[in-house]
């Protein structure tokens, strides 16, 4: 059963019995994991009128925030989920996340934003993707599969 647990311009959130679901006036949605914290940060974001828009060109919800007249975020839903679930400041890891890509374990899903199905922030340069999950950074070589994990040192993954 769908309860409305917030509403912010056009978009609806839901309670369901394991997730949440964020409604776009024409009916498009995304699922994401039933994590209090983050319903409580996207309903912050959301406040003054604003709300989360549907691209139909690149299938992505975004949110596009202005303080001062100069825009404080733009980011998908995707990203904001990533770096939400990721250890330290939120506005730096979302910077971080919005400078990398963000792909799906379960392309199949693309709304299916609950942490599970989010496999990894990356750049992909068709040989080797790199990416960090947060707590390590790992480097996938393409066409083997293979992946090396090393700690989450700036340093070391900037000189990689």
């Amino acid at each position: 059963m769908e309860k409305i647990v917030y509403r912010s311009g056009v978009n609806t959130f839901y309670e369901l019995d394991n997730a949440y679901k964020l409604v776009d006036r024409k009916g498009k949605f995304a699922i994401l994991d039933k994590d209090e914290k983050l319903l409580m940060k996207i309903i912050e974001l959301l406040q003054g009128e604003r709300s989360f828009y549907f691209n139909e060109g690149n299938g992505a919800f975004y949110l596009n925030i202005y303080e001062n007249g100069r825009g404080k975020y733009y980011c998908s839903l995707r990203q904001l989920v990533v770096a939400f679930n990721m250890d330290g400041d939120f506005e730096q890891n979302l910077n971080t996340v919005k400078n990398n890509t963000v792909l799906l374990v379960n392309d199949k899903e693309d709304w299916n934003l609950k942490r599970s199905n989010l496999e990894f922030t990356g750049i992909d340069n068709n040989v080797n993707t790199f990416y960090s999950d947060g707590k390590n950074f790992f480097i996938r070589h393409n066409k083997t599969g293979y992946v090396v994990k090393t700690d989450l040192d700036k340093d070391l993954n900037e000189l990689i």
